[in-house]
Formats: structure tokens, C-alpha cells, sequence
């Protein structure tokens, strides 16, 4: 049976008109869930790693589905690249066939500023490190997201550190530029490690920017900013304490699609410490429809596989896309901190199946390393479900797959080499046959999987 929407104390707003879909619709989902930088038409993987477990230094792994040799990103001219991989991105911006990547950098110590992102370009060669992007535009990166947010022809990139984002814009020479927008002073105990969606929430073809700031003390917040690259933007903001559900870390991912299948865009929002009814920090997840009141989902919600315990960080993280072609988008939550019997943190996600009418959670299905064409088997502290990407396409049924990283697996006696399942979904989104995993040990990397 469908899920009650519960009204949790506000409703969003100035979202009732349908979304323009100026492309069909295989085309846009494949582009914004693409990751083919050679363009031999079948994905690649892009994985976040770490060189050792005892340094921050972070590559982006890069495996090509041709004969590609295998490619190591890191920053360019930098002395360091601490916090690089903690977030990246994939999409043609460039509309020439080859999908390109855009990485976020933390703390890095460029030579002669702060740290910011970069973009590395697709073609037959694989990616090639674009040269002229200039690296000192853009505030540094905890997060980064691409969409189209401007009148501007092509699609543009969002990064995001402590309430400052920034867009990055580029003209018809190609030339980039930066605008910068503050979205407010934070609460000095405001953890403000952002999470970022770029998608059209009000169907004017134009896509708002979300950014999830997630606390403890606080619970976080969650705002949206409307045309955010005009001279003049908007945004609302949702406080966590002003709400119901006692809800924590409230923004700790956020997520843009259209759940009900009313062809309109929802937000999707993370909140993985919140309390459940006996008082455990156990994780929920708020859907925010576009045409009602929002929705409280966690592991006590009728039909969810699973229990509410403590630790369980339910909603670490939320992607959304629609994986059975019912026109509704599912939703896939990452809960890393699941214990499995007597496991604790191995980790799993929850697939929640949307129909015409909203989240049904009758259809919902857990997926750990017991569930079927999932390799390995859980074992304590290997935090399945601690990133997740949907990602077009690792089947013959051409629907989109789904990436989910383990980095705290342990590979042939290589403590904390990591892990991810490459995750080929059948109709009802459980992995099927043609499912693999690729571990740290393969690239000789660690943690491999906290980021993709």
C-alpha cells in the first residue's frame, strides 16, 4: 500500500508546473547518468580512492570498458592533493558525444590559490585534462554537480564549500567565468560538509541548485536557490528544527527526481541521524513533493526492509532514478552503518519502488553482500552503501545500473582496500547475473569506493 505523506511541517514551494523535456526521454537520462569518456556507447567506471590509508591524498580511478589503459587522475600543478575525489561529476558539457568529468578538490595547495575544481574532457583517447579551464575560478569543492542553470547554451558546474557556491559559466568562445553566492552565515556548531542536486524543480527548463548542510546539534538544513546564475537569485531554506520527525544530519545527500511520476521534479534529502522510536540515531529519508506535503520514509515505514538501530545511518545517501520503466523514478538509499546479524557497519541499501502514485514501499528490497549476484560476503566495517551512483547502462535491457562502494572492505588480507559492486539491475532493481565488483586491490589503491 502506498506510504502516508506525513506533513512534517512545511511544503515547498512555486513548484506546480511540469517539467520541459526538451530532449526524449532515454536521452536525457542517459546523458545526466552517463559516464562514457571514450564514446564507444558502454559505460566506463570512475571510483573515488585514497594512495594510502594513513594519507587524505585522493585519486580518481578511471577504468575504461575498452583496451584504455586504466588512468589515475589527480589535480594538476599542485603541490598536494588532499580532499581531491571526494566529489565528481559526469556529463557531456561540451555536446560532443564524449561524457567529461569534473572533480572537486578539497584542500588542495595549488601554487597561487585556493582550491577549486577541474575538468578533464572525454574523447576516443579517453580523458584529457582540459587546459583551458582556469583553475584559480570557483570556490574549493566539498561538493560539485552539473546541470543546466542558465539561459546559457550547454550545462554548467556548481561547487560547494561552507554556504558558498559557486557557478561556473561558460560562453559561446568557451571562456569560463565564476559567480559567486553566499547562501547565509552558518550556526557556529553547522557542520556546513555541503552535499549538492542540480535539477528543474518547477519546469521553466531551467534547474535549481540544492545544497544539503548537515548537522548534529542543529539537524542542518537544506536550501533551495532559484536561478541561481542571474543577477538575480533567489533561495528558500528548510531548517531540520523546524520541523517534525526529529530529524538529524538533515541534508547530508540530496537527490533530484521525479518520484510520483507526476512529471515533476522532487527532492529527495538524507538525514541519516535521526532518531527513530526508541530513541536510536537510525536515519530517515524526506521526500519533498512538488504538488503536497512531504514524506518521512525510514526502516519503521510499513513495507522498508530492515529495523531502526542505532547507528544505522539510514539516508547516508539518497539517489533517484526510474529503474523498472514505470515512469517513476525509484529511490536507492545508501545505509552504511547497518549491521548484518553480527556485523556491525557492514553496511546495505534499500530500493524504494515508486509507481504513478508516490513511494510504495510493498515493492521495497534490501540489498547487502547475502543478496543474491552480490560477490563477497559482509563482514564488520565494510560500510556497503557509503557512496552510491546510478549510472547508464550495465545490461542488454539498457536500464540504468547502479554503483555501490564499500571502502572499508577488506581484499586478501589488505585491510581497508576497498570496494564497489557494479550492479546490473533487473526489472524489479535487484542486482542480477551480469553484477561484478572491482576492489582497492585491482588498482593497488585503498578505501576504493568512498566516493563515485
Amino acid at each position: 500500500m502506498p506510504i502516508p505523506r506525513h506533513i512534517i511541517g512545511f511544503a515547498i514551494a512555486a513548484i506546480a508546473a511540469p517539467i520541459l523535456i526538451a530532449a526524449s526521454p532515454a536521452h536525457a537520462a542517459t546523458d545526466q547518468m552517463g559516464a562514457d569518456f571514450d564514446g564507444d556507447g558502454v559505460t566506463d567506471l570512475a571510483l573515488g580512492a585514497r594512495d594510502g590509508l594513513q594519507t587524505a591524498s585522493g585519486t580518481i580511478v578511471v577504468d575504461y570498458s575498452t583496451e584504455l589503459p586504466t588512468e589515475y587522475l589527480r589535480p594538476p600543478a599542485s603541490f598536494g592533493y588532499d580532499g581531491f575525489a571526494d566529489s565528481f561529476a559526469t556529463a557531456d558539457l561540451d555536446e560532443d558525444g564524449y561524457h567529461d568529468l569534473v572533480a572537486a578538490c578539497t584542500d588542495c595547495e595549488w601554487e597561487w590559490s585556493g582550491p577549486t575544481v577541474s575538468i578533464w574532457r572525454g574523447s576516443a583517447e579517453g580523458l584529457v585534462l582540459d587546459p583551458d579551464f582556469d583553475v584559480e575560478l570557483g570556490v574549493p569543492g566539498r561538493a560539485v554537480a552539473i546541470g543546466e542553470i542558465s539561459d546559457a547554451s550547454g550545462r554548467e558546474i556548481v561547487s560547494s564549500k561552507d554556504g558558498t557556491s559557486t557557478v561556473l559559466t561558460h560562453d559561446e568562445d568557451g571562456q569560463w567565468t565564476d559567480k559567486g553566492y553566499y547562501v547565509e552565515p552558518p550556526p557556529p556548531t553547522e557542520d556546513r560538509q555541503p552535499s549538492l542536486a542540480v535539477g528543474d524543480l518547477d519546469g521553466d527548463g531551467v534547474a535549481e541548485v540544492v545544497i544539503g548542510t548537515p548537522a548534529r546539534e542543529l539537524g542542518g538544513s537544506v536550501t533551495i536557490v532559484k536561478d541561481i546564475a542571474s543577477s538575480e537569485p533567489s533561495h528558500v531554506t528548510y531548517y531540520a528544527e523546524n520541523m517534525d520527525g526529529a530529524l538529524s544530519l538533515f541534508g547530508a545527500d540530496v537527490a533530484i527526481a521525479d518520484a510520483d511520476g507526476d512529471l515533476i521534479g522532487d527532492l529527495i534529502i538524507g538525514a541519516p541521524g535521526s532518531v527513530g522510536p526508541n530513541n536510536e540515531n537510525c536515519g530517515r529519508v524526506v521526500v519533498m513533493y512538488s504538488d503536497s506535503f512531504p514524506q518521512l520514509i525510514s526502516q519503521e515505514t510499513a513495507g522498508v526492509p530492515g529495523v531502526c538501530e542505532e547507528g544505522d545511518e539510514w539516508g547516508a545517501q539518497v539517489e533517484a532514478a526510474d529503474l523498472d520503466g514505470d515512469a517513476a523514478a525509484e529511490i536507492v538509499v545508501g545505509s552504511p552503518g547497518e549491521a548484518i546479524y553480527e556485523d556491525a557497519a557492514a553496511g546495505g541499501i534499500v530500493v524504494l519502488n515508486c509507481d504513478a502514485i508516490g513511494v510504495d514501499c510493498a515493492g521495497s528490497l534490501g540489498v547487502t553482500q547475502l543478496s543474491p549476484n552480490v560477490p563477497g560476503s559482509p563482514e564488520p566495517g565494510d560500510r556497503l552503501g557509503a557512496a552510491l551512483r546510478i549510472q547508464w547502462a550495465f545490461n542488454a535491457a539498457d536500464r540504468p545500473g547502479l554503483l555501490v562502494g564499500a571502502p572499508g572492505e577488506d581484499v586478501d588480507g589488505t585491510i581497508d582496500a576497498g570496494w564497489v559492486l557494479v550492479a546490473s539491475l533487473d526489472a524489479t532493481g535487484a542486482p542480477d547475473g551480469a553484477s561484478y565488483a572491482k576492489t582497492g586491490v585491482d588498482y593497488g589503491r585503498y578505501l576504493l569506493g568512498g566516493s563515485l
